[in-house]
């Protein structure tokens, strides 16, 4: 994969604004040392996008068990954090919050700026290990 940390980016069941923000953000991952993977087993990262649903709960499982120390989980967007509009939906178990991600990006859906230079301190170790949101 060659110098660069890699995130694997993993939509759970978002509405499509957190994918189109990642998909703007491409280029400026990569010239930050990010590159966006096509397997858990390449990546440092675990981007997720979406509320986490009922049937992508194993998919998300693996990814992570898929992924070698040292790695890191990121909830992208509001959704990912809490469930966003669709926390309490019977379909959904909402946000990964639960599972005390190491890098919360808030929004609906955040900034390509902001999702690159959050990424890219956390690729570098320099992001701080965040709690559960409130």
């Amino acid at each position: 994969m060659n110098d660069a940390r890699g995130v694997f980016f993993l939509d759970t069941g978002e509405c499509g604004g957190c994918a189109l923000e990642m998909r703007l953000a491409r280029a400026a991952l990569a010239r930050a040392g990010l590159a966006l993977v096509a397997t858990p087993a390449e990546a440092h990262i675990l981007l997720v996008a979406g509320p986490l649903t009922r049937a992508m709960a194993y998919a998300f499982g693996a990814a992570w068990e898929a992924m070698a120390a040292p790695k890191h989980l990121a909830a992208l967007g509001d959704c990912a954090i809490t469930g966003g509009v669709f926390a309490g939906s019977y379909a959904c178990l909402d946000g990964i919050s639960a599972f005390a991600p190491r890098l919360v990006l808030r929004g609906c859906p955040p900034a390509p700026d902001a999702i690159v230079a959050a990424l890219a301190e956390l690729g570098r170790g320099e992001t701080a290990p965040r709690g559960t949101p409130s």
